[in-house]
């Protein structure tokens, strides 16, 4: 693989990354209110989230067929 020294961002809301060449830079863009009521909603949401990931992960593990699975 090539790597070019070109450089491209993107940014929104919550972060911006920088590519410059083969490195990434990430700089979060949230003041310390607006991170402290987004960890605040990750924490109130845990419970469903953590549901919704069980569900999907049940649903893939019964979708292997582990008796004919190589390692």
């Amino acid at each position: 693989m090539e790597i070019h020294d070109d450089k491209e961002e993107y940014a929104n809301d919550l972060f911006k990354v920088v590519r410059e060449g083969k490195n990434i830079f990430i700089h979060g863009n949230m003041s310390e209110e607006a991170h402290k009521a987004y960890v605040k909603r990750l924490t109130d949401n845990r419970p469903e989230i953590t549901e919704e990931l069980n569900a999907l992960v049940e649903k893939v593990a019964a979708s292997i067929n582990w008796k004919n699975r190589t390692y």
